[in-house]
């Protein structure tokens, strides 16, 4: 049997919508497990989404005052990264951008960038440390050049740590 485009179409159509409501995909907030992407003519769903729950965000003014004591730190031209050990196997990120860096959407943006950077590299660092980023003044943030900066200092930090260690 062959089928016209449009019946395969709506046959296409029917099979999404009942992925979309097994997945969930209809709510939306935090509890929405998966995204649907359309690529093409072919409907699918993602991956699992990589998240960034509290648990990975340091929070409170004495975790902070707890990784800038410990005095390990360092620079580029586009970050400074604090780092610290934790015992909670896991590795955490905390943000400091003050009002030096900019207006508030240029802020907010450095933030969204580097949760995001952290996110995308976080599985490659080693669990149990606690990063504080800090973003020099009047860079202009990108994606790319967040996340290589990120990667390179935070591992940087991890080894020295290593060595002291030892």
């Amino acid at each position: 049997m062959v089928r016209s485009r449009r019946e395969s179409a709506s046959t296409l159509d029917t099979a999404f919508n009942r992925l979309a409501r097994r997945h969930g995909a209809r709510g939306s907030g935090p509890q929405r497990p998966r995204k649907l992407v359309r690529c093409g003519n072919v409907r699918e769903i993602d991956q699992v989404d990589q998240q960034f729950p509290a648990s990975h965000r340091i929070r409170h003014r004495a975790e902070f005052r707890r990784v800038y004591n410990r005095r390990q730190r360092v620079s580029d031209a586009v970050l400074i990264v604090y780092i610290c050990e934790n015992d909670l196997g896991v590795s955490r990120l905390g943000l400091s951008v003050s009002r030096r860096v900019g207006p508030a959407h240029f802020r907010n943006r450095w933030k969204r960038l580097i949760r995001e950077s952290f996110r995308r590299i976080h599985h490659q660092l080693e669990p149990g440390f606690d990063f504080v980023v800090i973003p020099r003044q009047r860079v202009e943030p990108e994606l790319q050049i967040i996340r290589d900066s990120l990667k390179t200092l935070s591992s940087r930090l991890q080894r020295r740590l290593k060595k002291k260690r030892t």
